[in-house]
């Protein structure tokens, strides 16, 4: 047995392979352990060992934890070459926060198939979303869980970062393309019924404008929470009852409140609101101008009233996106309302636009989908409930053909 291959167990081995030097003048050593039943299939591990070594296909760059190359990658890969914006990079941090605490600490090269599938079991497990609380306990709540959807995302930030460090030969392999991803089941989300839409608008009445407005073109145009905050009084047209979206307001702990472009180009768009809720946007914009001109040189707005913000803080900065959730929760709370966030109100005019029987195409250019396929897929429950009610129209349609031909046989 060659010297360059150390038994380290039962039927496992460390294989060295010594090639080229550091810029210290220090030879290069490649290691790899690997597992043999024979002294046969050792020797062929090794020989392929020494060829990818050979091939340039090894390197001992992989000895940075996981934790070391998310930072490097971040820097390098993410900010320099892809440009990820603020928002991206700060959920790439909140998914890699879990990621760290289980894998973290593992050398690069060390990451194996197997510890991705026990790492994603775990994610699936109850209470890792949330630490139960005293009061969880005394409630008797059970302890939440990730959604499918969510553990997924997990996974496919580890692919596209070990893919990364395939092209940039840190390692030779990328374990997570070696496993089925997680399955993620696209979740119907409940809507309020016309009822209760009732019982919401009715409620409401009694609510400050700015917020009436905010719920009116959400529910209406089918916003992003985002693209209502990031809404300036000059992307209004109130003669065609018109509105532009073309940007939106994000916060993360990096950048604080910043106004970035739409999430993609369908994003940006121009979209027709009702009549119904003009009244109510001229009285929120009247407080506005009322409350601007109240503070005078205190107000943080723009300089032109046209380039405010609709939606602002007391000081006419841009609002914190989170406000909205807050206000909504109290509301529905204080109203006895089913559970609501500002997302549902997007789902709601969407289910309410495709029950009435307008085509997916239109919904999805609502919405600002980048492709009419995601549409799809997210309201596909509905799509088959239209489509078997078209069974009960063609059915009607071939009983009044059959009717009619039978009334003029009767005639003649």
């Amino acid at each position: 047995m060659p010297s360059k291959i150390k038994k380290r167990g039962e039927n496992t081995y460390l294989l060295s392979v010594a090639a080229g030097y550091e810029a210290n003048g220090k030879q290069k050593v490649y290691t790899k352990t690997v597992t043999a039943n024979s002294e046969r299939e050792l020797n062929k591990l090794y020989a392929l060992f020494v060829a990818e070594v050979e091939r340039g296909e090894v390197s001992t760059s992989g000895n940075m934890t996981l934790s070391q190359f998310y930072d490097y990658w971040t820097e390098h890969y993410a900010i320099m070459i892809k440009k990820h914006e603020a928002t991206t990079l700060a959920y790439n941090d909140h998914l890699f926060a879990r990621i760290r605490t289980s894998l973290g600490s593992k050398k690069l090269n060390k990451i194996e198939p197997k510890h991705l599938l026990t790492f994603y079991k775990n994610l699936a497990e109850p209470g890792i979303k949330k630490v139960p609380t005293k009061k969880d306990s005394a409630e008797k709540k059970p302890p939440e869980k990730l959604s499918d959807s969510t553990i997924k995302k997990h996974h496919t930030l580890l692919s596209t970062m070990l893919n990364v460090a395939v092209k940039w030969n840190l390692i030779p392999y990328n374990p997570a393309k070696r496993i089925e991803p997680p399955k993620a089941v696209v979740e119907q989300k409940t809507v309020y019924t016309e009822e209760q839409l009732g019982q919401f608008i009715k409620a409401l009445e009694s609510q400050p404008a700015k917020y009436k407005a905010m719920v009116f073109l959400a529910i209406t145009c089918g916003l992003r929470r985002e693209e209502i905050l990031g809404l300036q009084w000059n992307h209004f047209n109130f003669e065609n009852n018109t509105v532009k979206i073309e940007q939106a307001i994000v916060y993360t702990k990096r950048t604080g409140v910043i106004a970035k472009k739409t999430k993609n180009d369908r994003s940006t768009r121009l979209l027709t609101f009702p009549a119904y809720i003009v009244p109510v946007l001229k009285q929120h914009r009247a407080g506005q101008l009322s409350n601007r001109l109240q503070l005078g040189t205190k107000w943080e707005g723009a300089k032109e009233a046209e380039d405010d913000f609709v939606f602002t803080q007391w000081s006419g900065k841009p609002m914190f996106p989170y406000t909205m959730n807050k206000w909504l929760s109290k509301f529905v709370k204080n109203n006895n309302l089913p559970k609501i966030t500002p997302h549902i109100f997007r789902h709601m005019a969407a289910t309410y636009l495709i029950t009435a029987g307008h085509d997916i195409r239109t919904v999805s250019g609502k919405l600002g989908h980048s492709q009419t396929s995601t549409t799809m897929n997210i309201y596909s429950h509905l799509m088959e409930k239209a489509e078997q009610e078209t069974a009960d129209t063609m059915g009607d349609i071939l009983k009044k053909a059959a009717t009619k031909t039978t009334q003029k046989k009767q005639t003649k």
